[in-house]
């Protein structure tokens, strides 16, 4: 005699949900930070490496290094200034020439695209684990056999989209992790060619 596997509630599949949407911010934060207003990524890096705090802004700057890079970096820095600062090879660098800045602004163009992609994609799996929840507190409350098999179809239908994003996410992490590459190569060949020409500042 066939045996069916009964498909899973809208409850289980809220639940489902909930987890995409915790992984997804746990891996958000670093998007979010990206943004213009406080535009802020790090990784840790030793100090015969590349480290840098690029202030754009008063309230904007983008960095790849330690918290005490940061700080370091302030010291040196003019109220209002945009300011970069760097680190290569044990000995620290200041860039205030506004026009050699400029050259920075388009480096991290296609890391920061990638981010907008995936802070949409986030967004509409946060709606659809909600709707998800909404249709199994619906379910929870008594309906009859039709209203449960559209609570069914619907659940299904956001399933589905839900599995599509997370692949779509999947392939955006990759991206990202390019772009990431790209743009630290566009940075470091910006730092040695200012170190080359004197145009970078020791300061350390």
């Amino acid at each position: 005699m066939p045996c069916h596997r009964p498909s899973p509630s809208p409850g289980r599949r809220a639940l489902a949900a909930g987890a995409i949407a915790l992984a997804v911010f746990a891996v958000a934060p670093q998007a979010v930070a990206a943004r213009p207003a406080d535009r802020t990524a790090s990784a840790s890096v030793s100090q015969d490496e590349l480290s840098y705090v690029y202030f754009i802004t008063s309230r904007a700057a983008t960095m790849s290094g330690s918290v005490d890079d940061v700080a370091r970096a302030r010291k040196h820095r003019r109220p209002g200034e945009p300011m970069l600062w760097f680190r290569y090879n044990g000995r620290e660098y200041v860039v205030r020439d506004p026009s050699l800045l400029r050259a920075l602004d388009g480096m991290w163009a296609r890391e920061n695209g990638v981010d907008a992609e995936r802070d949409a994609i986030a967004a509409r799996q946060g709606v659809a684990g909600e709707q998800l929840g909404r249709l199994a507190a619906r379910e929870s409350r008594g309906v009859s056999a039709a209203e449960r098999r559209t609570i069914g179809e619907q659940s299904a239908a956001l399933d589905r989209e839900l599995l599509d994003l997370s692949r779509k996410m999947e392939a955006l992490d990759r991206r990202k992790e390019d772009a990431s590459h790209d743009s630290g190569a566009r940075v470091r060949a910006f730092v040695e060619q200012v170190i080359a020409s004197g145009a970078a500042e020791s300061v350390r």
